[in-house]
């Protein structure tokens, strides 16, 4: 099957950056089960399941366009994780969400370029989906903040994200 290299090459790279969101996430996510934040562990575990389904995806498309999957190694998550410091740990990771962001719309736009459509088409809807994602975020950054001025405030959000 014919498949531009440099997108196949491109789409190989953003499978370490999802695998790397996924780490990040899950690693928050026990580092909020340590601090008995129950609800906020479990909404990190899940957006880390969705980074890793995302990284699946893209290896899935790849293979199924004839392209030899190799997974990368993954680096240690590096967050800034101190007790009662919950603010650096969200902004950091709306930073991944943003370069997440920024990487799919390199990524769209080298597929469209190459006139890879197929590649294209694949990525118009995670780009949608990860738009998406990021609002949500930056909806509870928003929050984070807010309540960092008392830290108390944090398990008003940990009761929301807990339903």
């Amino acid at each position: 099957m014919d498949f531009n290299t440099n997108v196949r090459d491109a789409l190989m790279g953003h499978i370490t950056n999802e695998m790397y969101a996924s780490q990040c996430y899950l690693q928050a996510a026990y580092f909020f089960e340590d601090e008995n934040m129950v609800g906020i562990a479990g909404w990190m575990k899940k957006e880390s399941d969705s980074e890793r389904e995302h990284a699946i995806k893209i290896a899935d498309f790849l293979a199924a366009r004839g392209a030899s999957v190799k997974l990368p190694e993954i680096k240690a998550a590096a967050l800034p994780m101190e007790p009662k410091k919950y603010l650096p740990i969200f902004q950091a990771l709306f930073q991944i969400e943003q370069q997440t962001t920024k990487q799919l719309n390199e990524l769209a736009k080298l597929a469209h370029e190459q006139n890879d459509h197929a590649s294209y088409s694949f990525l118009l809807p995670m780009l949608d989906d990860q738009v998406k994602a990021e609002d949500e975020f930056d909806t509870i950054l928003t929050k984070v903040a807010a309540y960092s001025a008392l830290p108390g405030l944090m398990f008003h959000l940990d009761a929301e994200l807990k339903k």
